[in-house]
């Protein structure tokens, strides 16, 4: 949550990137954020890389999803930002390389030490943060009272759960001592 951008747009906003390799690599990026109110925003952020490597089992497939809010009142005596964010990857596991000192021009055919294993990862998290302003009141002409902070107290809540998942179909490989 600490590398999230909460937006204040007049207009929606989005930004999309897309990038392919040679060897199937891909990462995609798209950022949406729209303000519901003028003082409400809401946006969604998905990140996605994809990759089949360049040796045998160096798949990965890694994803992050974020919706995050941010709230203020007219008089900005209270804001709030909050978020929630998802990340998952799963990638394969090939213990590295049997013989390094291979001749083979394609890569994935080169012998590698693990041909069943893979790891799994997940991190869930939701975080929120609040403040209430204290300072001076000034009266603007177009809006209402405003608040200028000159102090603020702040709430911040932070939950995570982690998951962390390593599977090998064949342990007696004789990769593992």
């Amino acid at each position: 949550p600490q590398k999230l951008k909460f937006y204040n747009t007049r207009t929606p906003y989005t930004d999309w990137f897309y990038l392919t390799g040679t060897k199937v690599e891909q990462l995609f990026k798209m950022v949406f954020s729209y303000n519901v109110k003028k003082n409400w925003n809401l946006t969604a952020n998905f990140n996605r890389t994809r990759s089949i490597g360049f040796y045998a089992r160096e798949t990965t497939n890694d994803n992050n999803v974020a919706l995050s809010t941010n709230y203020r009142t007219t008089n900005n005596r209270y804001c709030l930002l909050g978020s929630l964010i998802y990340n998952g990857a799963k990638n394969m596991e090939n213990g590295g390389l049997v013989n390094d000192s291979s001749n083979s021009v394609d890569k994935q055919t080169i012998a590698v030490n693990l041909n069943d294993a893979q790891r799994s990862i997940i991190n869930r998290s939701i975080y929120l943060k609040q403040y209430l302003n204290f300072g001076r009141t000034k009266n603007d002409s177009i809006k209402d009272k405003q608040i200028t902070p000159t102090s603020s107290l702040a709430l911040e809540t932070f939950v995570e759960d982690n998951y962390l998942k390593y599977q090998d179909n064949n342990p007696l490989g004789g990769y593992y001592s």
